[in-house]
């Protein structure tokens, strides 16, 4: 644990001594630091292994402002991979209940937001596209 002659966070939440709401908390910008970081990670080991690829692309889809973070072209057979990347803390308020006493739940829950925010966007079939979430 540590001290601190700071109480609450800017969001008004009592502090906890053990820093977990700050590493959770998103206004301070770290989970935001975080996730660009490991999406340019991944767009750079792309880049090494020759994948055209683009970061965030606009307009996706046309009925949503939804966007993966990272498309993945294959020219040969005209289809793409959507790379979507998420960080799940285990002690997050949506899921802290769960995440002490079942293995990777806080992994899992997220993993199923993203396929709740994607599938509806692929083809019947799956055959132009595929979405990956990549859950840290």
């Amino acid at each position: 644990p540590f001290n601190s002659f700071v109480d609450r966070c800017d969001c008004k939440s009592k502090l906890d001594s053990y820093g977990y709401h700050l590493l959770t908390f998103k206004w301070g910008g770290g989970p935001v630091w975080q996730h660009n970081s490991i999406m340019s990670a991944w767009s750079d080991c792309l880049k090494e292994l020759e994948l055209h690829h683009k970061k965030e692309p606009r307009n996706r889809y046309m009925e949503s402002e939804d966007r993966p973070d990272i498309m993945v072209y294959d020219a040969k057979t005209g289809t793409s991979t959507e790379l979507d990347i998420s960080l799940a803390h285990p002690w997050s308020k949506d899921i802290v209940r769960m995440a002490g006493s079942e293995p990777g739940h806080a992994a899992r829950r997220r993993e199923e937001r993203k396929h709740q925010k994607y599938d509806k966007h692929l083809t019947p079939d799956g055959s132009q596209t595929s979405v990956v979430p990549l859950v840290f």
